[in-house]
């Protein structure tokens, strides 16, 4: 009678060989407990969210009768300025703007003034708005931060040429409003002066 070391030493050469995983570790990643977390925001989405939320906690002055709110506490806060930069959705903001580009560069949309103005006037309010909100980031950060020098420099020496000339073409559109509009292009542009009024 053999012994089960013995079994154990019996090597059978043309035995089958498995190459699949085992059982226990088949399990999907999806379907384990550390997949999913109960709360995955992180640190600058709870901030943003404080400072939305101390807009609704009412500040009561020395003889306790409501003087504001708490929202200005965590606005002057450095950590909240760099937290609303930070939970930006770049990939999709240079989605839309590229969108809006390739619809303006594609010769079929000429005849479709209607949506040329929307896309248009998506173009200057995008630009404008992502110029003002630098401008406030850069102000409301203190001297000490780097990143304040770093925007000075950035806006000094590549968006502020740029923007110039975004701002010559606007008053280039404007001044054609008080010129009748004989060409067919000429009334276009004044309708896209409108629009871009419209978004300010």
């Amino acid at each position: 009678m053999t012994t089960p070391n013995e079994c154990k030493a019996n090597i059978d050469s043309l035995k089958l060989i498995h190459q699949g995983t085992s059982q226990d570790k088949r399990v999907s990643e999806q379907l384990k407990p550390t997949y999913v977390q109960v709360d995955e925001r992180k640190i600058e989405n709870a901030v943003v969210f404080a400072k939305a939320y101390a807009r609704y906690l009412n500040f009561y002055g020395n003889n306790n009768t409501v003087t504001g709110d708490w929202e200005a506490f965590f606005s002057r806060d450095v950590s909240v300025q760099l937290a609303l930069a930070a939970i930006q959705d770049v990939e999709y903001y240079k989605s839309n703007i590229k969108a809006s580009f390739d619809f303006l560069n594609n010769r079929e949309h000429k005849d479709d003034a209607t949506e040329l103005k929307n896309q248009l006037g998506y173009l200057f309010s995008s630009i404008a708005t992502l110029a003002k909100q630098l401008d406030v980031l850069k102000e409301g950060l203190p001297t000490e931060i780097a990143l304040k020098n770093t925007l000075q420099n950035l806006i000094r020496s590549q968006l502020a040429a740029g923007f110039r000339q975004l701002i010559l073409y606007y008053r280039d559109i404007l001044k054609l409003k008080e010129k009748p509009a004989e060409p067919s292009h000429a009334h276009l542009l004044i309708e896209l002066a409108k629009h871009v009024d419209a978004h300010e």
